[in-house]
């Protein structure tokens, strides 16, 4: 694990063009050349009181999404390089995110227009794609247009590391580049040196590129570190030191590997107004997630990623604190336990209002419990909503144990005889830790 996930560092996503991915690729001058981000990001981290990954979306030359034919990235390596020189010098840890094994061909007129029909065919596309059982090329639809590279080829392997490449040469520390799940796709072609069937060859081929991946990036900078969309799957656990979690209300993952992949609550997580963003934040803490949000214009942060930047805007100084101080809680007295631990099955938890903002009812103090390598037990909980609140643990095990209660920089102890209940008093917005020992 990477030293630094261990320190408060809160992830920016922010687009270099358009509001999102498919709209209109108007270039934001916030954002373009690159070097303009810098002052925003600046606000915000003296705002949150944390370090930065800025996440840079839509810096591909020829469109969102659109590579291989990337480069030279969108307002020109030369700032690129400068903006991460900068980060990296303020200790923040730039991200660029690919698209894997994807190869793009084309993105529709809503978009750039792009057409990497003759890039692809230039390149050796055709023998580097994966076939169906028919023999014909799989993909090509959507509004960005993608075929999907086998890795068992070489000019399959060869575009993804020509990419991996890149990214790591413009001086992004973290690569997200396996963007559509990890792992190698089903193929049947008869002439990729593979059985034309899906197999344990996958497991190997895509096991080698990874090594490759690696070697790649490490020979230009050896602190590289790598994520992915979603989960690692076991076989690649070692393979990433971060993931984007694109955090649901089951944090099923990180309950199996969150002590040897710490992830990052990614976007798309239901935030339709002020309270759902407030929740997804206190969700995120509680499942051990670096926090995640998405930048709009004049470097403000958004609902969430594809949200047109013309509808309303979160409260950003009641955001920033409540962030803050999240971010600060986790690495700070809930470090051993949200960064370290291992999350248990949960303790139950008693007398908490639920809420339905789309994803079904939530309650508005999501709890957590968790083991640190010592074997302390701790239940965390955050209180997202506007009102008070009064929670009711139910404490777990046998004998006489210390219970701490670390509540909003107040620190209790008391011994109790296990099993007990807890009566906790939260305030609007109060962070909670609770330890038994």
């Amino acid at each position: 694990m990477p030293r630094w996930l261990a320190e408060p560092t809160v992830a920016l996503a922010f687009p270099m063009r358009g509001e999102g991915d498919a709209d209109p690729p108007a270039v934001n001058p916030e954002y373009t050349p690159l070097t303009n981000a810098l002052p925003h990001l600046e606000k915000l981290a003296a705002g949150l009181g944390t370090s930065l990954i800025p996440i840079v979306f839509n810096w591909e030359r020829a469109g969102p999404w659109c590579q291989p034919d990337a480069y030279p990235p969108l307002g020109g390596a030369a700032p690129f390089r400068e903006f991460m020189a900068r980060a990296r010098a303020r200790g923040w840890r730039p991200a660029l995110y690919g698209d894997g094994m994807n190869w793009c061909v084309g993105t529709d007129a809503r978009n750039t227009g792009y057409d990497g029909m003759a890039y692809f065919r230039a390149h050796g596309g055709e023998a580097a794609v994966v076939r169906n059982w028919g023999g014909r090329i799989l993909g090509g639809v959507g509004w960005r247009r993608n075929y999907v590279a086998c890795a068992a080829t070489e000019a399959g392997r060869r575009m993804v590391l020509g990419m991996t490449r890149g990214m790591t040469e413009l001086g992004a520390e973290v690569l997200q580049h396996f963007d559509q799940r990890a792992a190698a796709r089903a193929c049947y072609a008869t002439d990729h040196g593979h059985p034309p069937v899906p197999g344990p060859w996958m497991t190997a081929v895509f096991d080698t590129l990874l090594r490759e991946h690696a070697a790649v990036a490490r020979s230009i900078n050896p602190a590289v570190v790598f994520s992915c969309e979603g989960g690692p799957p076991e076989a690649y656990l070692q393979d990433f030191q971060i993931w984007d979690a694109r955090a649901k209300t089951c944090p099923l993952y990180a309950f199996l590997y969150h002590e040897y992949a710490n992830g990052f609550s990614g976007l798309y997580t239901n935030r339709v107004n002020d309270e759902a963003l407030r929740l997804s934040v206190a969700r995120a803490l509680v499942t051990g997630y670096i926090l995640n949000f998405a930048l709009r214009d004049q470097g403000r942060i958004a609902y969430d990623w594809d949200y047109p930047w013309g509808r309303a805007v979160p409260d950003q100084a009641a955001l920033v604190d409540w962030a803050g101080r999240a971010t600060r809680f986790r690495t700070g007295i809930a470090r051993d336990y949200l960064v370290h631990g291992r999350m248990l099955r949960p303790w139950t938890v008693r007398g908490v209002a639920e809420r339905d903002f789309g994803w079904g009812k939530e309650p508005a103090v999501p709890s957590a419990t968790w083991r640190a390598p010592d074997g302390r037990i701790g239940v965390v909980l955050a209180n997202s909503a506007d009102l008070p609140a009064r929670p009711h643990l139910e404490l777990e095990g046998e004998g006489t144990r210390t219970v701490t209660v670390h509540l909003d920089g107040r620190r209790t102890e008391r011994a109790l005889d296990l099993p007990a209940i807890l009566d906790l008093e939260m305030d609007s917005r109060a962070l909670c830790l609770v330890e038994v020992r």
